[in-house]
């Protein structure tokens, strides 16, 4: 077998609390106005570097980490984080500046933004305050809009440390946890604080009266928050003949050039279609390039470093590797669990974590990551599921079979799956996406106490995805309607955030190139049934490809970053311990019945470690960042 042009395995030192100064950073702070913002004795102050204090209580100000600052005219001021070059990024706010702010600055982004930024405005001659996220939220911004204050910043951290009271945990919230392993937007997990849906903007009238109080969508009287930007798919009679191979690799390249990769490359990589091709890109752009990927002791299912060597070799990039240990798990969770402003319960951060470490330990500062590729051009499993049921629940003969058959003739083999089909038909595809979901399977009342369920709508979660999914089938089919919810739900709520904030904690800044403007134009203009000719994942893609990706590559299974977090428990007594007694400091918090949580320990150790563990890293996640966080809270039973 060939072998990467280099290849180096890594044992590590221990997990430290990392120093987050590095991290690109914006906060904005206004003395909420009772007669305007912006005054001759109250002008704005610009801050090269925040500082956790402002500089006067009754000043407004706008502060930068790692970010630029870009100024038009007298009184209109930006802060900008952005991952594209200086030229790339300054050439579009010159663009957006020049179209007037007249118009308001969602048309002004809708035609000139380009690729990844956050931008934080304010207009002192009108008193409007913005803030606006790139398509894929990128980078996180939240928002507090108090008697006393208003704050933007992309870190809620440092916005809570502003607040002159602790915010209060929202019940709903460590709900919605729950139910996503995240908190969606746009709530967080405080009461009174929230954060930008992805291709939003928020503009304040700051020269009205405060006071507004804003509601659970995050709207006020005298603010507004407006999608900018909304998907235009290929129509189903279109043709992808024209989009073929070359054309797609044109997309991609644009899309790394864009994101201003240095001499020395690096990337993650798993050996999948996504990460494989970045590094290919990266090598075939005679760069020198390195690939850092992570495979797992004792869990050979979830292990897939023989399939990144293979990618590495054939794109001649040097590999790192690690293999993580129970005892690299053990040192790295607290590290992880608290290290997130919210909940979150993904628990691939970890692998992330440790390669985005291992690519700092190695001298590097920028990662490139494969994020969005099945997301663009139908990768997941579920796609072609639901498709297939949805033609089956178009067979009304069938299904009426299916509905008779069922309580009928119980004797019969196709009972359980005739009623099975005839059950999964029945829901909405919102619904039927969420049936493996802990919060169905195990049921409301199994999982939350009475004083819990009382203080949260249960149905939300799923209301706020089958919301999604209409906008995203208004004018478009089923498969590109399930993306456009998975553009949201998978990517800006879970997957983002994960990489995002593991490479934070690493000191690294990491690049998206799959989810530029240039690649996701080009998935947008091939139809669906493209995407997933015959029901194959990734059809147009792997036909696009051939050629320019290792055959293994092409014939791989889906498979990513997971963590054998339920295998490791069945055979390592550190992490069972540690499992133990966060469900049982959980207990304390009355929010999850006793009684589940002594079934996950039970089931987990009696070898149901897969479907547990994951549930059990879920609760154990939760407890570690309450007890980092919100220590005292809980409720009355």
């Amino acid at each position: 077998m060939s072998q990467p042009v280099g290849h180096t395995r890594t044992r590590r030192a221990a997990y430290t609390k990392p120093d987050l100064m590095t991290t690109p950073s914006i906060l904005l702070s206004i003395p909420a106005p009772r007669s305007g913002a912006f005054t001759a004795a109250r002008p704005l102050a610009i801050c090269g570097q925040h500082a956790d204090s402002q500089p006067h209580a009754d000043q407004p100000a706008l502060a930068h980490q790692h970010g630029s600052l870009a100024r038009y005219g007298d009184r209109v001021v930006c802060a900008v984080l952005a991952n594209s070059s200086d030229q790339h990024n300054r050439s579009w706010l010159d663009a957006l500046a020049e179209a007037g702010w007249d118009a308001g600055p969602a048309s002004a982004l809708r035609a000139h933004a380009r690729d990844h930024f956050v931008v934080v405005g304010v207009n002192e001659a009108t008193g409007q305050v913005f803030a606006a996220t790139d398509r894929f939220s990128t980078r996180p911004v939240y928002w507090h809009r108090g008697p006393e204050q208003w704050l933007i910043s992309t870190d809620l951290g440092l916005l809570v440390k502003q607040l002159r009271t602790s915010p209060t945990p929202s019940p709903q919230a460590l709900y919605d946890y729950l139910y996503f392993h995240n908190i969606p937007a746009p709530r967080t997990v405080y009461e009174g604080i929230y954060k930008l849906p992805p291709a939003s903007v928020l503009v304040w009238e700051a020269a009205a009266a405060s006071g507004a109080v804003a509601d659970i969508n995050g709207h006020g009287a005298d603010e507004s928050i407006t999608i900018w930007w909304r998907p235009e798919p290929a129509k189903a009679e279109a043709h992808a003949d024209q989009y073929d191979g070359q054309a797609l690799l044109g997309a991609l390249e644009q899309g790394i050039n864009s994101q201003q990769p240095r001499s020395r490359s690096a990337c993650f990589l798993s050996g999948g279609l996504d990460s494989s091709t970045v590094v290919e890109l990266l090598g075939r752009s005679g760069r020198e390039t390195h690939a850092f990927s992570i495979g797992f002791a004792g869990a050979e299912d979830y292990d897939e470093l023989p399939f990144a060597e293979k990618s590495a070799a054939h794109a001649g990039a040097t590999l790192h590797t690690q293999r993580l240990t129970p005892a690299d798990l053990d040192q790295a969770i607290e590290l992880i669990t608290t290290g997130y402003d919210e909940p979150f319960g993904n628990s691939s951060a970890v692998p992330t974590l440790a390669c985005a470490r291992l690519a700092r330990e190695a001298g590097f500062d920028h990662l490139f990551a494969g994020d969005g590729g099945d997301e663009l051009f139908a990768g997941n499993e579920r796609y072609a599921e639901q498709l297939k049921i949805a033609r089956l629940a178009r067979l009304a003969p069938l299904a009426q079979l299916a509905g008779w058959v069922a309580p009928n003739l119980p004797g019969l083999p196709l009972r359980s799956k005739s009623r099975r089909l005839a059950d999964i038909a029945g829901l909405d595809v919102p619904a039927r996406l969420e049936r493996y979901n802990f919060v169905h399977r195990l049921g409301v009342d199994a999982l939350l106490t009475r004083a819990f369920k009382q203080r949260v709508d249960t149905a939300s979660p799923l209301d706020t995805k089958r919301a999604r999914f209409m906008e995203g089938l208004s004018d478009a089919d089923t498969l590109q309607a399930m993306l456009y919810l998975d553009w949201k739900f998978t990517l800006a709520d879970s997957d983002l955030p994960k990489v995002t904030r593991m490479c934070d904690l690493a000191g690294v800044r990491v690049h998206y190139p799959l989810l530029t403007d240039a690649v996701v134009d080009f998935s947008l203009k091939v139809p669906s049934a493209q995407k997933l000719a015959k029901g194959e994942l990734r059809a147009f893609y792997r036909n696009a490809m051939r050629g320019f990706l290792a055959p293994e590559t092409l014939s791989k299974s889906k498979h990513g970053f997971g963590l054998p977090f339920g295998v490791w428990l069945g055979s390592d007594q550190k992490l069972r311990q540690r499992l133990d007694d966060s469900l049982a400091s959980l207990g304390q918090r009355h929010l999850i019945q006793p009684e589940l949580l002594r079934k996950v320990k039970t089931l987990v150790h009696e070898g149901h470690a897969g479907y547990y563990g994951e549930l059990g890293w879920i609760l154990m996640s939760l407890e570690h960042w309450l007890l980092a966080h919100a220590p005292d809270f809980r409720l009355a039973p």
